[in-house]
């Protein structure tokens, strides 16, 4: 039965290519998923050998389009400056729920019977598809190439390559006049810039208006280091300048950026 999963595997890999050039990956992803528990199923409930073989051959090629597509999506939401780490995240969280996952099962099997836990585990991936609808895969179709449009910061003393780690931290400003009949719409726009700021290195995030002027607001931003900072510039990506020119198109002047450095306290001699 193994053996059959795994040659099953390696036709997945064939049938994918053409599966993806005339479905969309909702579609295949919801197929493979349908595939996978009916094979469950009927594992917990046939008897016969042959047939178990043969369906297990298309419970490999499920698996196998499960995990490419899941593999491919990752890959293609991630920059590439922090794909490594997207990708051990993934895998820790896959292999750790695997690992959680057949603890359970196991633990089941032996409190009930090893067919009434693989039932509810058919079942279970069965329901499974009810998650589309309120978690949608999402759009991959996605420019993650760099697009550094930030201009440096003008310091009145520049330091070195090396004390440019240690300088910090760096509060970062960003002032915008809004047209005040958008204030929803570009408060909206804004806090989903706030998880590209946090994803690039900020480590606090903050949007403010101005008491007296009610359509000035202030967002804020702090970064650990000016190296850091620097590195930030490096992150943003062609598809971050979207939301970047949706966030502008309700502003009626040039936003302004400005950055301060904590100033530490010095030694006397």
């Amino acid at each position: 039965m193994l053996g059959a999963f795994g040659i099953g595997a390696v036709l997945g890999a064939v049938v994918l290519q053409r599966a993806r050039g005339k479905f969309s990956t909702e579609a295949v992803l919801s197929a493979a998923t349908v595939v996978f528990g009916a094979v469950l199923l009927s594992t917990a409930l046939l008897h016969n050998l042959q047939i178990l073989c043969g369906l297990m051959l298309f419970g490999g090629a499920a698996w196998t389009v499960f995990m490419s597509l899941f593999n491919t999506i990752i890959q293609k939401l991630a920059p590439d400056w922090i794909r490594a780490r997207v990708l051990a995240s993934y895998l820790f969280v896959f292999q750790g729920s695997v690992a959680l996952g057949s603890t359970l099962w196991g633990f089941a099997a032996q409190r009930t019977s090893l067919r009434w836990a693989l039932l509810a585990s058919g079942a279970g991936i069965g329901l499974s598809l009810l998650l589309q609808f309120p978690l949608r895969l999402p759009s991959t179709p996605v420019d993650l190439s760099p697009w550094n449009h930030w201009d440096e910061p003008h310091m009145f003393h520049e330091p070195s390559a090396e004390n440019a780690a240690e300088v910090g931290p760096v509060l970062v400003s960003v002032r915008y006049v809004i047209d005040p009949a958008k204030t929803g719409d570009f408060l909206n726009e804004m806090y989903k810039y706030e998880r590209v700021r946090r994803r690039d290195g900020a480590t606090r995030w903050g949007i403010y208006y101005d008491s007296e002027s009610p359509h000035t607001y202030l967002e804020i931003f702090l970064v650990n280091t000016l190296a850091e900072h620097e590195r930030q510039h490096d992150h943003f990506t062609v598809a971050d300048h979207e939301l970047e020119k949706r966030v502008q198109s309700y502003t009626v002047e040039q936003s302004k950026v400005k950055h301060f450095i904590y100033a530490k306290k010095t030694k006397r001699s």
